[in-house]
């Protein structure tokens, strides 16, 4: 995965009611599946439903990938900073 961390952020962790269940008082947590969509389209899923039409869910197992990827490039960047401190030590 390719330049991870611009992908990760460009997505926003948010809170929302699901119209397809029962109980609509009860809170989730997630992300956008349209954003999702736009940066790691494998972890979308689109389920046509009669009800509601087309539903995108977020497949979280996939997006796992994005996330480690995102975290050793922010670590080359953290390892490659810390360097350059060491050597202004000198």
């Amino acid at each position: 995965i390719i330049d991870a961390i611009s992908k990760v952020l460009k997505l926003n962790g948010v809170t929302f009611t699901r119209i397809d269940k029962e109980d609509t008082a009860k809170r989730y947590g997630g992300l956008v599946a349209q954003d999702v969509e736009a940066v790691l389209p494998e972890a979308v899923d689109k389920n046509e439903t009669m009800s509601y039409g087309d539903i995108m869910s977020v497949d979280y197992n996939a997006t796992i990938a994005l996330l480690v990827e995102a975290i050793k490039e922010q670590q080359t960047h953290i390892n490659n900073m810390q360097q350059e401190i060491n050597s202004l030590k000198k």
